[in-house]
C-alpha cells in the first residue's frame, strides 16, 4: 500500500493528557521517532509512522469539537526506521536470559519445531 501525501498525527489520541509536540518545522524524523512527548499523569508519547519532515504544527478540531495540537509530516517514502527503536531482547540470541534457563528454552524449541 503506497504512504499517503502526508500524515497529520493528533496529539491527543487517548482520554488522557495530550502530549505536547516534540519536534518543530523542518525536523527530520524517522518510523518511531517521538514526535509527542506524554503531557501528564495520564498521557503517552505519539511516535510517527513514516520518515519524512515536519511541514507544520498545527491546531485540528476533533471528533468531539475540542481544539487539538497536530504534527503534520510529508513522507519521504524510504520508511527509515529511528536508530532509538530496537527489538526487544531475544532468548534465541541469549538462552541464559530465560526464565527457566538455557537446557529448558532449547527443550522447548526442540518440541515446537515442526517434524519432518
Amino acid at each position: 500500500m503506497p504512504l499517503p501525501s502526508k500524515i497529520v498525527l493528533s496529539m491527543g489520541q487517548h482520554i488522557g493528557a495530550p502530549a505536547a509536540p516534540a519536534v518543530a518545522k523542518g525536523d527530520q524524523v524517522c518510523v518511531g521517532t517521538v514526535v509527542g512527548k506524554a503531557g501528564g499523569f495520564v498521557s503517552m508519547d505519539i511516535h510517527s509512522g513514516v520518515s519524512g519532515t515536519v511541514d507544520s504544527i498545527i491546531t485540528i478540531t476533533a471528533p468531539n469539537g475540542a481544539p487539538q495540537t497536530a504534527v503534520v509530516i510529508i513522507p519521504d517514502g524510504k520508511q527509515t526506521v529511528d536508530p532509538a527503536v530496537a527489538p526487544p531482547p531475544s532468548p534465541i540470541s541469549n538462552p541464559s536470559r530465560t526464565p527457566s534457563g538455557p537446557a529448558a528454552w532449547w527443550a522447548w524449541a526442540a518440541r515446537a519445531s515442526p517434524r519432518r
